[in-house]
């Protein structure tokens, strides 16, 4: 798995009826255990995905996302923390090389590389 350089971050990868969410916190030199929810995508499953974001004081959030269901995320989540949406094929790649399960939250250690 690819390290951090964010200490407070999440990866959501967005699916039509669900978003799985991993959120890393802590220190980026000590072992820090994932976070691992699932939220819907209705509007008020989007402002708790917000809330739990703030709560956590996460900074910097990377979306994967396949066609447009991304939008009402980053709509949401835009004014709470800085929301990244990279090229679908370069997210793939490192995915393919970590080779976890889909629940891995593949996005967050994306903020390993500015």
């Amino acid at each position: 798995m690819i390290g951090a350089a964010i200490e407070r971050c999440a990866g959501i990868d967005v699916g039509k009826k669900f978003l799985a969410v991993c959120v890393l916190t802590g220190p980026l030199e000590g072992n820090r255990e994932p976070q691992r929810l699932r939220y819907g995508t209705t509007v008020a499953e989007l402002e708790r995905l917000r809330d739990l974001l703030l709560s956590e004081a996460v900074t910097h959030v990377v979306m994967e996302s396949t066609g447009s269901y991304w939008k009402p995320v980053f709509n949401v989540l835009e004014d709470a923390v800085k929301v990244y949406v990279p090229n679908p094929q370069e997210v793939k790649a490192r995915e393919r090389a970590q080779e976890d399960d889909k629940m891995d939250g593949g996005c967050a250690p994306f903020a390993a590389t500015p």
